[in-house]
């Protein structure tokens, strides 16, 4: 459980709290690392709702109800990718 959890934390942590500490001037630290830490969820929001709408078929009878036809799933993979 220990290893699991600790492979699994590695690398967004350090990512998420060395690196700024490394790059931001110690006199704006804080704020800029509560900016890019909010530019980040928000670009996750983006993410998730932007592949909700992409991953729709691009025949429009199978598509959700409400939504637009997209690229479908498997595209939507390949670019995620």
């Amino acid at each position: 459980y220990s290893l699991t959890f600790f492979f699994a934390n590695f690398g967004p942590n350090a990512t998420t709290f060395v690196v700024p500490a490394e790059i931001f001037p110690a006199r704006l630290r804080s704020t800029c690392h509560g900016i890019s830490a909010a530019a980040g969820k928000a670009g996750a929001i983006v993410g998730a709702f932007g592949f909700l709408y992409a991953a729709q078929s691009k025949d429009s009878t199978k598509t959700d109800k409400g939504y637009p036809t997209g690229i479908g799933i498997k595209n939507s993979l390949i670019m995620l990718g």
